[in-house]
This record gives C-alpha cells, sequence and structure tokens, in this order.
C-alpha cells in the first residue's frame, strides 16, 4: 500500500502499487471518421496519433507550456518567450 496526499498532508488516500503505475499512450489524440445521418452517427474509422514536432513554446513568465508552439517568421518553433 502507498499513501497519497494531495491537500498539505490533511488526508491521506491508499492505493495498491499496480493502481499507480502510469501507462504511456502509444498516441495523445484521435481522429474520428462519422458518418451521420437524420437519426444517427456512425463511426467509421478511429485514427490515433501523436504530436511529436514541434515541442510547445514554453512560458517563462508563468513557469509552464503553452499548449501549442508559437513560430517565427520563418516558421521556426520559439522554443522559450
Amino acid at each position: 500500500m502507498y499513501g497519497v496526499t494531495f491537500n498539505d498532508g490533511r488526508t491521506v488516500y491508499w492505493f495498491e502499487k499496480g493502481e499507480l503505475e502510469f501507462l504511456k499512450p502509444p498516441s495523445n489524440y484521435e481522429v474520428w471518421f462519422v458518418q451521420r445521418n437524420r437519426f444517427e452517427k456512425i463511426v467509421q474509422k478511429k485514427k490515433p496519433f501523436k504530436v511529436t514536432w514541434p515541442r510547445c513554446t514554453f512560458d517563462s513568465v508563468n513557469g509552464r507550456y503553452f499548449p501549442y508552439a508559437k513560430l517565427d517568421k520563418d516558421g521556426n518553433p520559439i522554443t522559450v518567450i
């Protein structure tokens, strides 16, 4: 059992080791191809994909990454703002 706290140690939540393991997904987005008519929506295909480039731009003011990449005038990604 492993104790995990989320509120400065006031409460402890107990988990088994298998519940705490992080499984890295092979993709982080999906495109869905859906056929629609007046009565229903039928999913024809789900296509997973992963964005590997460009990396998100780091916001040095707030100390975190933007959820997108900013590009300079030549189309190259800006790493830090």
